[in-house]
């Protein structure tokens, strides 16, 4: 069914909204890791190298430079890796992939390209992937793993019910000193760890890092929506990007909840809210109405005023004609009985246009 000018084609409302988010989560403070390894952090890239990475990114200019080097063959794995950094914290784990596999069609053999790709597929909730690229460079080059990349393959083992090679991990670490001094290091963490592997069980807490990977990739919306309840209690930067990603999500209940917990700067909400009224599913409209409550006055009223007009759903045509109660000089009861006739919901935007004229 053909929709007005507020109910349109949701791809590029989509991208607007997640833009909005992105923007207004870059004023937000990161969220502390809850250890060394893994937590909330973009990639399984070893932390020195990371932070070097970032640092760098702040310099250097360019991703398209940074592209132009990796495509000529200069400094490939610095380049790939300063790449991950800027496109994973843009939400771009796609772009991130290619970036690494130009890079590895150069350099192989690179343990650091290896564990970085890992890191974007865990990021993308593809953990079967992560494990499988991790194990092949661990029979490659075993020199490579020190015990906090060993303790991360065994934690995605976990949750992936690979438990002998979780197993593996664990006696690797217990065998050498580094290894050892990490696991009295972590005693807790890694006692609960080894628990879940011998119990053979799963349930266990997954880190910020793997929820967000799920509500990135699950194929199940369940999967994802769990994810997303689950994320948005822990707040700050780590909502914001559960929101970040969730309102682009191809399931408009994931949509609806992000359009309502995001924090939007407030020189953008007006671009948020219109894209979240021209999504096409009601639920998220109705969402994007309520949201609109927080705009000025004048932007207030023609947004919603304009939406009006255009929508076809009862509930979110009542959604939205709620929203606008509060600028009316009088309250006009609403039938909410006949919201789905056509030409009722007309009579009712000519009334309000007329007393909002006042």
């Amino acid at each position: 069914m053909a929709r007005g000018r507020y109910n349109s084609a949701p791809m590029r409302s989509l991208a607007l909204a997640s833009l909005c988010v992105l923007l207004g989560a870059c004023e937000a403070s990161k969220p502390e890791a809850p250890s060394e390894f893994g937590g909330a952090s973009s990639t399984l890239v070893d932390a020195d190298v990371a932070h070097d990475a970032a640092v760098q990114a702040d310099a250097l200019p360019a991703e398209a430079e940074l592209w132009q080097r990796l495509e000529s063959g200069n400094d490939v794995v610095e380049s790939a890796l300063l790449l991950v950094t800027i496109l994973e914290s843009e939400e771009r784990h796609d772009d991130a992939l290619r970036a690494l596999r130009v890079a590895m069609t150069k350099t192989p053999q690179s343990a650091e390209l290896s564990v970085a790709r890992a890191g974007v597929l865990r990021d993308l909730g593809r953990r079967a992937e992560a494990i499988d690229t991790l194990c092949q460079l661990r029979d490659r080059d075993a020199a490579a793993f020190g015990p906090g990349l060993l303790h991360e393959l065994a934690e995605m083992c976990c949750i992936e019910s690979s438990f002998p090679i979780a197993k593996d991990c664990i006696r690797r670490m217990r065998e050498t000193v580094d290894g050892a001094d990490y696991m009295r290091q972590r005693d807790k963490e890694l006692a609960q760890l080894e628990s879940s592997i011998q119990r053979g069980s799963a349930g266990r807490t997954m880190r910020v890092r793997d929820l967000l990977g799920d509500l990135r990739g699950a194929a199940e919306p369940a999967v994802r929506l769990d994810a997303l309840k689950r994320l948005l209690p822990v707040g700050g930067a780590v909502a914001q990007s559960a929101c970040t990603i969730a309102v682009g999500d191809a399931s408009a209940p994931l949509r609806a909840i992000a359009v309502e917990a995001a924090e939007v700067d407030a020189e953008l909400l007006a671009e948020f809210c219109a894209a979240a009224l021209s999504d096409p599913d009601a639920s998220v409209r109705s969402a994007g109405a309520r949201r609109a409550a927080a705009l000025p006055v004048t932007d207030r009223v023609a947004l919603l005023v304009g939406a009006l007009a255009a929508e076809q759903d009862a509930g979110a045509f009542l959604a939205i004609d709620a929203a606008l109660e509060s600028e009316s000089s009088t309250t006009i009861p609403v039938d909410a009985a006949r919201a789905a006739d056509a030409a009722y919901r007309r009579e009712r935007v000519e009334d309000r246009r007329r007393r909002l004229s006042k």
